[in-house]
């Protein structure tokens, strides 16, 4: 790992490494050599997907992390050898396909919500019109008393 930790901080810039003592460091570190995602769960109390997240994100430049099943298939994560073999072009090239990845995923999802908005709006319409139907009912039930907001 040390070889490999080496080749990351010469070819990459500082501001893309965790610092120490960060919640993003201890997964940054597994993820240098593998890691299955059961391993990662115990990091941070529970709490890898905010770290991980911020990797592969804008916060850390685009870490490509690849997936992958190991012999007992367990699912595992590893940086990407573009990053680990201490070539700053190669290094470059993986974060601008995360780049890629990620803005092909956002508009993915959004696209998918997009199409979600009608039926968003037919459960609101159902939901509204309940709440209302309701209102109707209370205000002709006749053990209520009438009374000012107030006196409640």
């Amino acid at each position: 790992m040390k070889t490999l930790l080496t080749n990351i901080q010469q070819t990459v810039d500082s501001k893309n490494i965790p610092l120490l003592g960060s919640k993003s460091r201890p997964v940054f570190d597994k993820l240098i050599c593998g890691v299955k995602r059961k391993e990662l769960r115990l990091i941070n109390e529970s709490f890898h997907g905010a770290p991980l997240e911020d990797i592969e994100g804008d916060k850390y430049g685009h870490w490509l992390i690849d997936r992958y099943k190991d012999l007992d298939g367990d699912s595992c994560l590893i940086f990407n050898e573009r990053h680990l073999v201490g070539s700053r072009e190669l290094d470059l090239e993986a974060r601008r396909l995360r780049r890629k990845e990620r803005a092909e995923f956002s508009l993915k999802k959004a696209k998918q919500e997009e199409r979600r908005i009608p039926k968003a709006i037919a459960e609101l319409n159902k939901a509204q019109i309940e709440y209302l139907l309701s209102l109707g009912d209370a205000a002709n039930e006749p053990s209520i008393e009438s009374k000012t907001p107030t006196e409640y």
